[in-house]
């Protein structure tokens, strides 16, 4: 029998390359705290070293009170890994707030947050995941930055997120543009044969159906082997929606069940909830689907606002966003990082959800809003400040 030919890997696409004036990777963007922007030659930086100044409880946590620049290096020196990073830099809005400033021109603004994205790359574990939380403003710019950056065999997802809209156009007949009721969050892995954990969500108002469902066991999918005669049905196109072996098991509790004398299928069931059930009706099979009060989780995340009006931070991100986020693309344990902490959200519920956690702020909001979060979450801290840093970070 003649051999095989061997079979050659697909070669990898190489995506479109985003450009602007002046992009230069080995030049890092500092901001001053007046706002002006400066690029320097990242070889000509210094490496400060971050002391720790303060130490709360067990020290298990890590704010880093430093231009995210220099703490992400910093880390990277110290040979650290972490499992997922989920960032919320500005969003290129024009506009000065209380605590940063987010008025930088779109080349100067991705020049930012190209350096830092190779950082968080470069930092993320063989199994880790990026989060990078932006508005339509910029996530087409960074979408394809970071393709190119992660590579586009590592995109998951782009997940939409809801924030609150201003109606203020209501007093007028006639409007620019709709107004914007959401953010984008994109999702990439470090390595594209990662998988995650089923993606279960809480149902908001619990079981849509208390005492579990029949629903049809046919499915438009085509898979001729999944088509077998199964309680006097074969499907003549589609399939059936299990392999056999199991099929005939769920038919096989259903007997049991009628045998069984009892008439509540939902109190059988809970005597062993692996169980499954399959009849036919008429001309029509079904399988009984359980009560349960999660669903698996989509790409449309509207059961809560992505942000927060608590704590006096314009951007503050909610809580139930945050907890999210953490559980799907994390497990206990792992370690996540946030280089733009903003509020410090992510840190309060990576403790509270037994993670791990690093948070990187230049601004006095490092103090003010960040610092106190962990012990509300019963958690303790390291807090350790840059010495020599060179410039300030535009950012949070």
């Amino acid at each position: 029998m003649p051999e095989q030919p061997a079979r050659r890997a697909a070669p990898r696409l190489e995506p479109p390359r985003l450009d602007w004036p002046d992009r230069d990777p080995d030049r890092v963007v500092l901001i001053d705290e007046d706002g002006a922007a400066e690029r320097r030659p990242a070889g000509e930086l210094p490496k400060p070293e971050l002391i720790e100044i303060a130490r709360h409880g067990d020290g298990a946590g890590l704010l880093l009170w430093a231009d995210n620049h220099f703490g992400l290096d910093w880390l990277l020196r110290r040979g650290t890994t972490v499992d997922l990073i989920y960032t919320d830099p500005p969003f290129n809005t024009g506009r000065r707030f209380e605590h940063y400033d987010d008025r930088l021109e779109v080349g100067l603004y991705l020049s930012l947050l190209e350096t830092r994205l190779v950082q968080m790359r470069d930092l993320l574990s063989a199994r880790g995941t990026l989060v990078i939380h932006l508005d339509d403003r910029v996530v087409h710019h960074v979408r394809l930055l970071l393709d190119e950056l992660f590579g586009p065999e590592n995109f998951r997802n782009s997940v939409v997120v809801k924030r609150i809209t201003k109606n203020l156009q209501h007093q007028f007949q006639q409007v620019q543009a709709l107004p914007v009721a959401h953010d984008l969050m994109l999702v990439y892995s470090r390595d594209p044969s990662r998988r995650y954990p089923k993606p279960l969500v809480p149902k908001p108002n619990g079981p849509a159906h208390p005492e579990g469902y029949w629903k049809d066991f046919w499915s438009t999918a085509d898979r001729p082997t999944m088509r077998y005669e199964l309680l006097g049905i074969t499907p003549a196109k589609g399939q059936w929606k299990w392999r056999r072996s199991r099929a005939e098991q769920a038919v096989a509790n259903y007997l049991e069940f009628t045998a069984s004398g009892h008439d509540r299928l939902l109190d059988w069931w809970r005597r062993d909830e692996t169980r499954e059930f399959v009849r036919r009706r008429g001309e029509k099979v079904y399988h009984w689907v359980p009560p349960s009060d999660t669903r698996f989780a989509d790409t449309l995340w509207d059961e809560f606002c992505a942000y927060s009006f608590r704590r006096d931070f314009p951007t503050e991100k909610s809580e139930p966003l945050l907890e999210r986020v953490i559980r799907l693309y994390s497990e206990p344990g792992d370690t996540v990082l946030d280089p733009f902490a903003g509020s410090g959200t992510t840190g309060a519920m990576a403790a509270r959800l037994g993670r791990r956690w690093v948070l990187i702020e230049r601004g006095e909001q490092a103090l003010t809003h960040i610092a106190p979060r962990p012990a509300e979450a019963g958690a303790g801290y390291r807090l350790c400040r840059a010495q020599g840093e060179l410039g300030t970070l535009a950012a949070r």
